[in-house]
């Protein structure tokens, strides 16, 4: 089982010289094993949300894959797929992106409705 920081909120700017881009709601930020010790920060922060679910190790690769345009104008934040909030459910989607109640969102019994929410994002300018 895996922990995601699944960022909730669209981050603007690029900084090519840093390594980084704009990352957009449903990026996946980071994958950790279950336990991983977040700090207090990642753990609070209104921007991300951490989540406990039953990916495999293939699909969690595949959510922190970065697309295939050239790396000097399509920074690391350019994902290929995302978690498409939209396409969850309701309750799931609020759970998410409504005020955090938990720092880290178990959502093992919901890896279902995760899977069918991830899709491959349109390419980017």
């Amino acid at each position: 089982m895996s922990e995601l920081l699944i960022r909730i909120v669209d981050r603007g700017g690029v900084d090519l010289p840093r390594g980084y881009g704009d990352s957009k709601a449903g990026d996946v930020v980071a994958i950790c094993p279950d336990g991983w010790a977040w700090s207090q920060d990642e753990l609070t922060n209104e921007r991300w949300r951490i989540v406990r679910v039953g990916l495999t190790e293939v699909e969690c690769m595949n959510l922190i894959a970065v697309g295939d345009g050239d790396p000097n104008t399509q920074p690391c934040w350019k994902r290929k797929c995302c978690i498409g909030f939209a396409s969850l459910p309701t309750a799931l989607r609020n759970q998410l992106t409504r005020a955090r109640t938990e720092p880290i969102i178990n959502l093992t019994s919901k890896v279902a409705q995760v899977r069918t929410a991830v899709i491959l994002k349109a390419p980017r300018t």
